[in-house]
């Protein structure tokens, strides 16, 4: 069992700036059947802060044996329509776990596991750019606020200026 009062955490560094953020993952069946040894089935992930709810593949469901408990309503560019629903454990880098997640179902490009909000806003997530290169912190729980107005406060400039269209 995890002590709530020690952070998990991993930070991944990628040499130059990044348009979207990639780790690698486990998943696996929170309900083996009885006798049953499972192996974590490694898979490639995306973070996306735009999705509510974490997703998983086709390929995840049928390496996994997963079987849905409910369907659910996605809206997406195609339109809604009804996805299945699983439980699973999602095991992120540097032992950062999640033991039993609800996914849904989905068709994902080059990944096999979607991060979304359910999983990111459980912790504290960060991104940086500072040298160039893209770094990309998660821990749980949050134990910082990162706060960059209160750490560089902005100098007192009188009122701003409107902004004037140049006419041509």
């Amino acid at each position: 069992m995890l002590n709530p009062n020690v952070p998990l955490s991993f930070t991944a560094k990628y040499p130059s700036k990044q348009n979207s953020l990639t780790t690698h993952c486990h998943v696996v069946n929170p309900y083996p059947e009885e006798g049953q040894v499972q192996t974590p089935f490694q898979c490639n992930a995306i973070w996306d802060t735009g999705a509510t709810n974490s997703v998983i593949s086709q390929r995840v469901v049928d390496a996994l044996g997963l079987a849905p408990i409910g369907y659910t309503s996605v809206m997406g560019v195609a339109g809604k329509h009804d996805c299945p629903q699983f439980s699973s454990g999602i095991l992120l880098p540097n032992n950062v776990h999640f033991e039993k997640v609800l996914v849904t179902l989905g068709q994902l490009n080059g990944f096999d596991v979607l991060i979304g909000m359910d999983i990111i806003s459980a912790g504290s997530f960060a991104i940086t750019h500072r040298t160039g290169a893209t770094v990309f912190s998660f821990s749980i729980p949050t134990v910082d606020t990162i706060d960059y107005v209160q750490k560089y406060p902005p100098k007192k400039q009188g009122n701003p200026q409107p902004y004037k269209k140049k006419h041509s």
